[in-house]
C-alpha cells in the first residue's frame, strides 16, 4: 500500500514537473494537454485497485458464512410462527367478539372479558372448543341466555356466560 501511495505522488510530481516545462501558446499551448494527461492517469491509478478488490470478492467463499437450516429448525421456526398467528387470531376475534356484544347488546368493552379456547384440528385450522364471556358491571343484568343462544349459533362452539 505505501509503495502504491508513492507511485502515485511519483506521477503526480512528475507530471506537474512536465507542465510547468511544457509550451504555453494560444489556448493553453502544450500544457494543457500535458496536464490533461496527467490527470486521467493519475484517475486510472486510483480507480485501478478497485478491479482487483472485484476480482478478490468473486473468489471468495461465502459458504461458511451462512449457516444451513436443517429440518429441525424449519420446524421450529413455523412453530414459533403458527403460535403468533394463532395469537393474533385468537385476539382479533376476542376484540370481534366483545364488539358485537357492544353492538348488539349495549355492553361495553370495559365491562366485559372475551376468553377462547381453540385447537388446531387435523388439517391445521383453528377451531373453536369454548368462548367464555365474562360481564362485570351495568352489565350483568344483561341477559346471558340470550347471549349463549346468539353466539353459540354463529360459532357452533359451547359459549359459558358468567357475571363477574
Amino acid at each position: 500500500m505505501k509503495s502504491y501511495i508513492i507511485s502515485i505522488i511519483c506521477v503526480g510530481v512528475i507530471g506537474s514537473i512536465i507542465s510547468l516545462i511544457a509550451p504555453e501558446g494560444e489556448g493553453g499551448g502544450l500544457g494543457k494537454h500535458v496536464r490533461l494527461t496527467v490527470g486521467c492517469v493519475l484517475i486510472l491509478m486510483c480507480v485501478s485497485p478497485l478491479g482487483e478488490l472485484i476480482e478478490g470478492l468473486r473468489e471468495l467463499d461465502f459458504s461458511g458464512l451462512v449457516p444451513e437450516v436443517n429440518d429441525g429448525a424449519i420446524e421450529e421456526y413455523e412453530s414459533i410462527f403458527g403460535n403468533s398467528y394463532e395469537a393474533a387470531e385468537l385476539s382479533s376475534l376476542k376484540e370481534g367478539i366483545a364488539a358485537m356484544l357492544e353492538e348488539r347488546y349495549g355492553v361495553a368493552r370495559e365491562d366485559c372479558k372475551v376468553e377462547v379456547i381453540a385447537d388446531r384440528n387435523g388439517s391445521g385450522e383453528l377451531e373453536l372448543k369454548r368462548i367464555f364471556i365474562t360481564l362485570y358491571g351495568s352489565a350483568i343484568w344483561k341477559d346471558t341466555g340470550e347471549i349463549e343462544r346468539y353466539f353459540g349459533g354463529i360459532f357452533d362452539c359451547e359459549i359459558v356466560t358468567a357475571v363477574g
